[in-house]
């Protein structure tokens, strides 16, 4: 939904972190969740010329997430909650394979195109056990990657929280996109993923990023 734009900005935030060149990542170096890879398509796709991740702007990671995942998965026309988890699996796994997932939940055609058939479909089902399903089928096909031996526990505490399932006061996906579905305030913030460095401008811009994204919470 579109009012939730601002405050799943900050969760995505928070939970990609800064700059990170894992030597057993696939995608390379990143900066605020964003590879170099999608940092150069997005920037010659605007006529600009190369750029090191190292050195992009936050605000410029966000406006490739609006660009290359919110739309795509139709953000603001999704239910509460379910954006949000959308996004998130859109960001890791890329929007295709997460609106896959979510077709082949609600009995939609599987093409990876999110559009109104599909939309017509999740608008029928209950946002929160959409919600559930999408993260548990996301975990299971993390399971499946040649890489989950080394990111096991981050991807599990990102997607799962501390807890399988849903609870009140866990910090996963699914905890705080159940609670965004059922209108709930005081939603905590995701904690960083371990080997995640601070984002760039240190410790003060963490903790601002997380004010901003408990203020959102709290509606």
């Amino acid at each position: 939904m579109l009012q939730n734009r601002n405050t799943v900005l900050g969760w995505l935030g928070i939970s990609e972190g800064g700059y990170v060149n894992h030597p057993k990542d696939p995608g390379g170096a990143t900066n605020h969740g964003v590879t170099q890879k999608t940092l150069t398509a997005w920037r010659k796709s605007k006529g600009l010329g190369p750029l090191n991740v190292k050195l992009i702007s936050k605000k410029d990671a966000d406006d490739i997430f609006m660009d290359n995942y919110f739309r795509p998965v139709w953000f603001d026309q999704l239910p509460s909650g379910l954006d949000y988890a959308m996004v998130d699996y859109a960001i890791n796994s890329g929007p295709s394979r997460a609106i896959r997932a979510l077709q082949g939940i609600v009995g939609a055609k599987v093409d990876g195109v999110l559009g109104v058939h599909t939309m017509a479909s999740v608008n029928n089902l209950n946002p929160a056990m959409l919600i559930i399903e999408l993260c548990e089928q996301r975990l299971n096909f993390m399971r499946r990657l040649k890489h989950w031996p080394t990111f096991k526990n981050g991807w599990t505490t990102r997607v799962m929280g501390n807890k399988m399932g849903a609870q009140d006061d866990d910090i996963g996906v699914i905890d705080r996109g159940v609670r965004l579905a059922r209108d709930a305030t005081g939603i905590p913030a995701p904690q960083a993923s371990k080997g995640k460095a601070i984002p760039q401008g240190g410790l003060a811009e963490l903790i601002k990023t997380i004010i901003a994204a408990l203020m959102g919470g709290l509606k």
